[in-house]
């Protein structure tokens, strides 16, 4: 588990299996990141779902010489978070979230697994500048801790170690 200021992965390792196509990887059980609340906002639970194909932290060939690969650093836990979404939001129109929204929970993501902020700054930058642009569909629902015992129960499970009023879920 990893927990800070920034959020909290409870469950801090992706299953995953490489897809057919030996580029991807596919998600084997629910991924999750808890939000922590903000003045904003109150705290959030966003889930990559069981199935999910994913590139791994996505780069322009510029970025490539100077990051590591696709799937390696902390980074790349942020990025299964924001493809889950951006594939919501660009591809089925069922994203809660705006672009915007999604965008900044990669930075906050990546900044919890450990990413220093430069770097999560500059990649931030590389997803709102190059990333999808979509807007939160009306009346999807977003999750809550309970949905974990059905979505995501890996992550249910792990539950006990997480500090839910630190984050404001409480």
């Amino acid at each position: 588990m990893i927990q800070n200021k920034w959020g909290c992965f409870p469950s801090w390792r992706p299953v995953t299996e490489w897809h057919e196509n030996n580029e991807d990887m596919v998600l084997i059980a629910s991924f999750v990141f808890l939000r922590p609340a903000a003045a904003d906002r109150p705290a959030q639970v966003w889930i990559a779902r069981e199935g999910l194909q994913f590139d791994g932290e996505s780069k322009r060939w510029w970025m490539a010489s100077v990051m590591k690969g696709r799937y390696e650093g902390p980074g790349r836990l942020a990025a299964v978070i924001h493809d889950e979404y951006c594939a919501r939001g660009r591809d089925e129109q069922s994203s809660p979230y705006s672009s915007d929204e999604v965008h900044r929970v990669y930075y906050e993501a990546a900044r919890c697994a450990g990413l220093p902020a430069w770097r999560a700054e500059a990649r931030w930058f590389g997803v709102r500048k190059f990333g999808p642009r979509f807007d939160a569909a009306p009346g999807v629902a977003t999750y809550t801790l309970e949905d974990l015992r059905t979505v995501a129960p890996e992550a249910y499970a792990q539950l006990y170690l997480v500090d839910l009023l630190a984050l404001g879920f409480v």
